[in-house]
């Protein structure tokens, strides 16, 4: 859980990712680029509370999403947010622009 009220793109959420955590975070910056809603996580609008959290929490353990959101973390760490992808991504960029 992430509540931050600004962020780029925390390293966290590629941790979270590689050991299969769902993430819970606040929607701001660079967020909706390693959390996506209903696949590894959920993000919730800057006003969102500690209350609002606690029920989308209680929300997906009721609804029995964790196994669920936990292998989207792991599906979305060995395709997008691990090292390897990313140099891979990066290395890709540079060719193309440079």
């Amino acid at each position: 859980m992430l509540p931050t009220r600004a962020e780029c793109a925390g390293i966290v959420f590629a941790e979270a990712n590689s050991y299969g955590m769902p993430i819970f975070a606040t929607d701001t910056g660079g967020i909706g680029n390693y959390v996506i809603n209903g696949v590894n996580g959920y993000r919730l609008p800057l006003s969102a509370t500690g209350k609002d959290f606690g029920k989308l929490i209680e929300k997906v353990y009721k609804n029995r999403e964790f196994s669920q959101l936990s292998k989207g973390a792991l599906k979305t760490y060995s395709e997008k947010t691990n090292w390897k992808s990313w140099s891979d991504n990066f290395r890709n960029f540079i060719i193309k622009n440079f």
